[in-house]
């Protein structure tokens, strides 16, 4: 018998709705490594920002029924439209979390993309129990 085993987990098979101005959305949330991976190759190398973009747009586009997918391009491509990236990393991010059962936070700031904006879906660590910052002072009346 082998010293370690692990078992893989269910994933989140159900159908996530959630609205965009207005306008209902499906999602069926396809595997996140795709995602995950690209961001992580953009934090460690910045000429693959761009596929960290692409990964969301295709992840986004293969969980949304064909019709959906579309609307969210076409909206996406419409100068007049207020809906542009920054506003789909706020879906993506939400959807992830979503999918993960938990906060998954925002792509990290090496990725090169707009913030989501608005508040990250990270919680604040609580005063009981959070360990003390590492970074040093920024207090001036601190010798």
């Amino acid at each position: 018998m082998a010293a370690l085993a692990f078992t893989t987990a269910a994933r989140n098979r159900e159908t996530i709705t959630f609205d965009l101005d207005g306008e209902e959305y499906h999602f069926s949330a396809p595997k996140t490594a795709k995602v995950t991976m690209a961001a992580l190759k953009a934090g460690e190398d910045e000429s693959k920002v761009g596929g960290v973009g692409l990964a969301i747009v295709d992840w986004l586009s293969e969980g949304l029924p064909d019709e959906e997918a579309e609307r969210l391009k076409l909206r996406l491509e419409n100068p007049d439209d207020d809906f542009d990236f920054p506003g789909m990393i706020a879906v993506a991010n939400g959807l992830l979390a979503e999918v993960a059962g938990r906060p998954f936070g925002s792509l990290p700031a090496s990725a090169g993309l707009p913030p989501s904006g608005g508040k990250s879906s990270t919680p604040e660590p609580s005063s009981a129990g959070s360990t003390p910052s590492t970074s040093p002072s920024t207090d001036s009346s601190a010798g």
